[in-house]
């Protein structure tokens, strides 16, 4: 009875210890990569509607097939109002780059934060709706895995 009540106490600590080991990882809690496309659906159904976007473009997108249509770009815009990285009507790249490092684990902010090194000299237009899907545009590019408007 002894050796068996031992095992379940070395069964217990070892299931409380992994349980901590999860949570301490989330303990900040960053999102990962799911939490940040779950996190974006919201805004992507709001975009969508305002911008009257059609839904045959973002399923496009997803794939990396990236139209020049006018509501396609002003759906990233909208996007990226609403990610709170628009200062005065222009991209703050610093925004963004505090955005993502406050909500994103740091793996996944450091890929991020490539991406945006990459990408930021490629969003020129002076046209915002444009600039923000030549940035989407680039980050497909540069790594389509970090694509999160599914």
């Amino acid at each position: 009875m002894e050796i068996i009540y031992k095992k379940m106490r070395v069964i217990f600590v070892t299931s409380a210890l992994i349980l901590f080991l999860v949570f301490l990882e989330n303990a900040e809690g960053k999102m990962n990569f799911q939490q940040l496309e779950n996190m974006a659906k919201g805004p992507k159904k709001s975009c969508q509607k305002s911008t009257e976007c059609p839904q045959e473009l973002l399923e496009a997108g997803k794939n990396g097939q990236f139209s020049p249509v006018r509501e396609f770009q002003c759906f990233f815009k909208c996007i990226f109002d609403k990610m709170k990285v628009m200062k005065n009507d222009q991209i703050s790249w610093p925004a963004m780059n505090q955005q993502l490092e406050l909500l994103l684990n740091p793996e996944l902010a450091e890929r991020f934060a490539v991406a945006i090194e990459a990408c930021q000299s490629k969003a020129i237009s002076e046209d915002m709706c444009e600039a923000t899907y030549q940035f989407a545009v680039c980050l497909w590019e540069h790594d389509s895995s970090l694509y999160f408007l599914s």
